[in-house]
């Protein structure tokens, strides 16, 4: 408002552009940079006011120093080129440029710098968020703290409104929080601080693309069997590599109790582009039950539980239960048979047992040694089984 002159009209038309009479070389000036001259009043000798509106003008324009160029009433002020008397400056506070994409990496820490505004734009009271789309509607990608980022500061900038080409770059974080949310892309959304922040629609600038590397979804179960080697695929997520690694735990991130619960902590390397995964021909003898699966990215250090942050989600294991009590002893406690007697074995414990699994007596286990004067040299062979009982019915035992 209070543009003055000598006989300005309400035909009159001003364009905002990098160059008066030069079409726009940052943005397109059609989205809302073409303003019609309103609410002229006089003011003695012909001078007059004008108060110039360009209406709603769109939020994702990029931030910096402009022109206003002025067309008069009567002319052809459809062309760029007709805009050629310049009579001031506009600053948009906004960012400069626009896509300036950002990566972040699952179960770690995420951290940006050189992200560059307009003036004005990274003034106090000033958001920036996480969301799928800026703006309403926009949700908050599984992010720390919803998905705000709180941790943002100045890195540099200086000046006043009227100086050319006036920025200021910041640095944020979410500080030493863990990305803990699937990954994918996401957009880095700002608002300034005429707006409420805490509304997403009020997040409508678009500074560019966050990706953050990880599996997705979170919730990829997976089962493997004890005494088996253990492997898996169609592993899905963003940007996974070979170089990925996962580890069986109880809870991701810390380390296990071995003397427990041992075979936690297993690594298993990745293949297919990290959407495979295996235990590299080791065989699992972890006892039958739930687990996590933990995940580390490729190019982190990735060899102890505290570097398996993330959950990709719950491996179960069929085979055998530890039934060691509290007070202590084998996992798997001793029988005793009687030679000359028919045997069986009660109270076997263990998760998913069916009456098709197996169980053989050896000298020791996974070695071929197996005892020609037990029934079915020593194996279990039509005989009932339903996870707590293995019986080799009539036959005697012969040892």
């Amino acid at each position: 408002t209070g543009l003055s002159g000598l006989y300005l009209s309400s035909s009159d038309m001003v364009m905002v552009l990098d160059t008066c009479g030069v079409p726009a070389s940052s943005q397109d000036p059609s989205s809302g940079f073409l303003g019609l001259a309103v609410g002229v009043t006089s003011a003695g000798r012909s001078t007059r006011y004008v108060e110039t509106s360009w209406g709603s003008i769109p939020k994702q324009l990029i931030g910096g120093l402009y022109r206003l160029c002025w067309c008069g009433g009567g002319f052809d002020c459809s062309l760029y080129d007709t805009f050629r008397t310049e009579f001031g400056s506009l600053v948009i506070a906004g960012v400069a440029p626009l896509d300036q994409d950002r990566t972040c990496v699952s179960g770690q820490t995420c951290s940006w710098s050189g992200i560059s505004f307009g003036t004005g734009s990274a003034a106090a009271g000033s958001g920036l968020a996480l969301l799928d789309t800026c703006g309403l509607g926009g949700k908050p990608a599984p992010l720390p703290n919803g998905a705000v980022v709180t941790n943002w500061h100045i890195e540099e900038g200086a000046g006043t409104a009227v100086q050319a080409e006036i920025t200021a770059t910041i640095s944020a974080s979410f500080g030493s929080t863990l990305i803990s949310g699937a990954g994918g892309t996401y957009r880095l959304c700002w608002c300034d601080s005429i707006t409420n922040c805490m509304l997403s629609e009020e997040m409508s600038l678009d500074l560019g693309a966050l990706t953050v590397i990880g599996p997705d979804p979170l919730d990829q179960h997976r089962t493997c069997v004890q005494g088996q080697v253990c492997a898996f695929a169609g592993i899905s997520g963003q940007s996974l590599s070979d170089g990925d690694r996962f580890m069986i735990l109880d809870t991701c991130a810390q380390q296990p109790d071995l003397a427990t619960t041992p075979g936690l902590g297993l690594l298993l390397a990745t293949s297919s582009s990290g959407a495979s995964a295996d235990t590299a021909g080791e065989l699992l003898t972890l006892n039958g039950g739930q687990y996590r699966l933990c995940w580390c990215a490729a190019g982190f250090s990735c060899s102890v539980a505290e570097n398996f942050a993330l959950e990709l989600g719950a491996l179960t294991v069929v085979g055998l239960e530890c039934s060691q009590d509290s007070a202590g002893g084998d996992c798997h406690p001793s029988r005793t048979c009687v030679s000359g007697q028919s045997c069986f074995v009660a109270g076997i414990r263990g998760l998913h047992l069916t009456s098709a699994d197996q169980v053989a007596v050896l000298d020791t286990c996974a070695v071929n040694n197996a005892i020609s004067a037990l029934p079915h040299t020593g194996r279990l062979a039509e005989t009932f089984f339903d996870g707590r009982l293995v019986n080799w019915g009539s036959r005697y035992f012969e040892v």
